[in-house]
């Protein structure tokens, strides 16, 4: 049967699926449309919540994390400065109280000395008193030139028997021969306490 002959009238007719399927037919489209018009509601309100969300406040929200992350990075940085400036205070606070007890700092800047006092060694170093001093015991002294020098004392003599005055004969465990230089009391910087060994090597040459 043609539906366009009937024009109008043709609303009207069943189709030819409705006459060979009869009710589970007609079920079946009922179904099917209301599980389209279910998808088409949860779509739509999917849309309304999209359509909820404030512009301003996503630009708010990532404004705040931009802010945020230099802020920290700023922070860390003054954390650090802070340190950095305390541990320079408490190390000027203890050099100067080292000087204040006549306690000085010196460098083993050669390798005279040997395995007795490796080249590039932070020496810890005391004034002491002529007659405190010993063979055996190692100083620092200023030379003629004006150079430091940690040498061991391997021999003393007195000027003037009596008189206090003493010539101090050194030598370094790795040379042979003892130094030319005698070194009289006023040259002497100080007495070797104890020695931190190749601390200070990355300054010596």
């Amino acid at each position: 049967m043609d539906r366009k002959e009937w024009g109008d009238f043709a609303e009207y007719l069943p189709s030819p699926e409705e006459l060979f399927h009869g009710d589970d037919w007609e079920r079946a489209k009922r179904q099917e449309k209301g599980n389209q018009g279910a998808a088409e509601q949860e779509a739509a309100k999917q849309c309304k919540k999209k359509e909820e969300v404030n512009p301003e406040e996503v630009d708010n929200v990532q404004g705040q994390v931009l802010i945020e992350e230099p802020a920290s990075k700023r922070k860390k940085t003054k954390n650090f400065s802070t340190k950095f400036v305390i541990v320079l205070l408490l190390l000027a606070l203890i050099i100067t109280n080292l000087i204040s007890f006549r306690i000085h700092l010196f460098c083993m800047m050669s390798e005279s000395m040997g395995n007795a006092l490796p080249k590039g060694s932070l020496i810890v170093s005391c004034q002491a008193p002529a007659e405190k001093l010993g063979t055996g015991d190692i100083i620092t002294y200023k030379n003629q030139e004006g150079l430091l020098i940690t040498q061991e004392i391997v021999r003393i003599t007195e000027n003037d028997k009596g008189s206090g005055c003493y010539t101090f004969h050194t030598k370094g465990r790795a040379n042979s021969s003892e130094d030319e230089e005698e070194v009289r009391y006023g040259m002497i910087e100080g007495k070797a306490l104890f020695y931190i060994p190749y601390i200070g090597k990355p300054f010596v040459k």
